[in-house]
């Protein structure tokens, strides 16, 4: 992979050159096609590494994608396509730690190893706990599957390190959950497909970015459904997303200017 810096400036392909941008930054890339064919890989001894590698990448991948969607209410304020970061953390971190499954089988087990997921910045430039200086206290009850945040008293320029613009900011918080994640010796699945909660999420008021935000005790109820699998894990997500009136009673959000984080699982 090549990083094209100056000369010509394109993106598409050239011959057996692709050349492209992800979000996050202004290079381009650069690839060459080619390589062994699918039939190959998919049937070929030597690439038996491959397909292993493959497998496990592929379910992480996914697996990452749907986190991220059960954090829509907060994906906004990330300021990067924080997905592959994501599965990087669950093929790195997490996969190896199920030690019981063989290379290409090794699974995604939440309820023992979710608190590597605690921390998980949405951001690069400017992440949460460098602008929130007094972090959120969270606990989730399991029985019950109820979260609660207690925001602190935050005033800017002291606890609350906000940019200048735009004009607005509010948290925004959120629940959901996930389960476990095996081989079953075709493919990968949940170990217990059994009903999830859906997520729920929350907001407070807009406030002014010079305005104070009083200290604030949060819920975030979660209706677990008959026959839930108990064996889930709960992820809780808080954003700081930032705002700009269109009119005396519309705000609109401003994308990527804001900040989230996994601050809990439970």
């Amino acid at each position: 992979m090549g990083i094209l810096k100056d000369g010509i400036q394109f993106t598409g392909s050239v011959g057996n050159i692709s050349a492209y941008t992800i979000k996050g930054s202004d290079k381009i890339i650069l690839r060459r096609k080619g390589g062994a064919t699918k039939e190959q890989i998919a049937t070929s001894p030597r690439f038996e590494r491959t397909r292993e590698n493959n497998s496990e990448f592929g379910i992480c991948a996914s697996t990452a994608g749907r986190i991220k969607r059960m954090m829509r209410c907060v994906d906004n304020m990330a300021d990067y396509n924080f997905t592959s970061t994501l599965s990087s953390l669950l093929r790195k971190r997490m996969q190896p730690r199920d030690t019981v499954s063989e290379r290409g089988r090794r699974g995604l087990l939440f309820s023992q190893h979710a608190a590597l997921l605690q921390g998980f910045r949405l951001n690069l430039k400017n992440p949460f706990e460098s602008v929130v200086r007094q972090m959120p206290i969270c606990s989730i009850d399991r029985a019950t599957g109820k979260g609660v945040v207690q925001l602190p008293e935050l005033t800017p320029g002291v606890n609350l390190l906000l940019p200048p613009n735009p004009p607005l900011y509010r948290f925004v918080l959120g629940m959901g959950a996930i389960t476990d994640i095996k081989h079953n010796g075709r493919d990968y699945t949940e170990i217990n497909p059994k009903p999830l909660p859906a997520v729920f999420s929350t907001a407070t008021e807009w406030h002014g970015n010079q305005q104070t935000f009083n200290a604030q005790r949060i819920e975030l109820p979660l209706e677990l459904p008959e026959g839930w699998d108990t064996t889930a894990t709960f992820l809780l997500f808080i954003g700081l997303e930032m705002g700009k009136p269109l009119t005396a009673s519309e705000i609109e959000e401003v994308k990527g200017r804001g900040c989230a984080v996994i601050a809990a699982v439970g």
